[in-house]
């Protein structure tokens, strides 16, 4: 993998054995929108970047022929897990986050997380097998 230039977003942690390999090419931006407009335009050939942020910057801040250029590996290089988190100088911030919760486990209930689930893994889809 060391004749492949990587772009990674400066600050991020990615994983660790990714981030300790000193003999990767590596080249630094300062945005996930930068990491893709890099990839875009050559400059790296790879860029780590969590697909779905991927996915909105492709739709909604990006020129329409980027979506039509860039792909999505697969497998995914890995998975990890998202978290929300809120200040705690916030005052309000126990019930927020209670109420984070109970709606998410609302909508875990009802289906429409597994809705929202597969409709952006059809998104994912499309990607996939462009190019």
């Amino acid at each position: 993998m060391q004749q492949y230039r990587f772009g990674v977003v400066t600050g991020y942690i990615n994983f660790t054995a990714f981030d300790q390999n000193n003999h990767l090419k590596k080249i630094y931006v300062d945005s996930d929108e930068d990491n893709l407009k890099q990839l875009y335009e050559g400059k790296v050939d790879l860029a780590l970047i969590d697909q779905y942020t991927a996915e909105y910057l492709l739709y909604h801040q990006l020129p329409p022929n980027y979506k039509d250029e860039l792909v999505f590996m697969t497998p995914a290089l890995g998975t990890k897990k998202l978290y929300v988190g809120i200040s705690r100088k916030k005052d309000a911030y126990p019930e927020i986050v209670d109420d984070f919760n109970k709606g998410l486990e609302i909508i875990r209930k009802n289906g429409l997380l597994d809705k929202i689930i597969d409709r952006d893994a059809e998104i994912a889809d499309k990607y996939e097998h462009v190019g």
